[in-house]
């Protein structure tokens, strides 16, 4: 369950639907799997906001999330790629 949810909160995201990316990786995340499960529900999270065009919340949100900063740097190299302003 967990897998689904991490990829359908990137999805949602990719697909402009912003409104239910925080639930799904909340679902994703709650699955208790490690690593890249929750860094692809941040990555989600913060692809929504790019999208959204709310720059400074997602360099915010990335900044201090747990959920990116714990993962490795491939959360910090994939953020950057979304905000070069990192």
């Amino acid at each position: 369950m967990g897998w689904a949810a991490a990829a359908a909160a990137l999805s949602s995201a990719r697909m402009g639907q912003f409104d239910e990316v925080d639930a799904l990786a909340e679902r994703a995340i709650a699955a208790g799997h490690p690593g890249l499960l929750r860094f692809t529900s941040g990555f989600g999270q913060t692809t929504a906001l790019v999208m959204a065009g709310e720059l400074d919340r997602a360099k915010r949100w990335a900044s201090s999330s747990p959920t990116l900063l714990s993962c490795s740097s491939l959360a910090a190299r994939s953020v950057k790629y979304w905000l070069p302003t990192c």
